[in-house]
């Protein structure tokens, strides 16, 4: 059959295996143009720096905010109980090498026995139980319990402050340390003769204490947690 025919005159019949006939004046549509290779790297390169960048940020972030320290400024001891305290911390959470040991160390405005029954009521209200046996190391002057809630284990130990002994302007005490001896000394033999620690003669402050409180937390993991 031949193709119908129009007003303007004869239709003429689209190419075969080409492409289809365009009006009189139009231009033909052009195909759109792929993305380039280096548009595609680029937002390759940049999901991969996302993807590095975001959980680094979270991990600082949690390593900021660290959970213990948090627990032990939440603790519900009078303000008397907490002078002023320091910080400070050895290992890693990941335990590598060594596993993570938080110490903080408090100057108490109270004597040894109140401060001690105040630390000791608010772990317990805190979620800590006592922790006996032959974990806990004993021995020590003052007062020493031992604590574990959940991962974590906790060492309390308190004993009497003085102005040489509250880490504040001058050395603190460890576990290890001994205090100074009041007995006479051989003078008339040449030997110096140990001064004692001077006595708080007035109100305590947080740098002549009543009393002194470490705790140490560390991980029921580690074997070393005591040291």
């Amino acid at each position: 059959p031949r193709p119908p025919v129009s007003a303007g005159g004869p239709a003429v019949p689209p190419e075969r295996g080409g492409a289809p006939a365009t009006a009189a004046g139009e231009e033909p549509e052009s195909m759109p143009a792929a993305p380039s290779r280096s548009s595609s790297l680029l937002l390759v390169g940049l999901t991969l720096v996302l993807l590095a960048v975001l959980p680094a940020i979270f991990l600082i972030k949690d390593l900021a905010q660290d959970p213990v320290y948090a627990g032990l400024d939440s603790l519900g001891v009078p303000s008397w109980a907490k002078l002023a305290h320091q910080d400070a911390q050895t290992g890693n959470p990941f335990c590598v090498g060594s596993c993570k040991l938080r110490e903080r160390e408090v100057q108490s405005g109270r004597p040894t026995n109140e401060t001690d029954a105040a630390y000791q009521s608010a772990l317990r209200k805190a979620g800590w139980a006592p922790l006996t046996g032959a974990k806990c190391p004993t021995g020590q002057t003052g007062k020493y319990s031992c604590w574990q809630r959940e991962q974590y284990v906790l060492d309390l130990w308190t004993r009497d402050g003085s102005c040489t002994t509250s880490g504040v302007g001058g050395p603190s005490m460890g576990p290890s340390a001994v205090l100074p001896s009041t007995e006479p000394g051989m003078g008339d033999m040449g030997s110096p003769t140990p001064s004692a620690a001077p006595s708080n003669t007035g109100p305590a402050t947080a740098a002549c204490p009543a009393s002194q409180v470490t705790i140490k937390v560390g991980n029921r993991a580690d074997p070393l947690w005591h040291t």
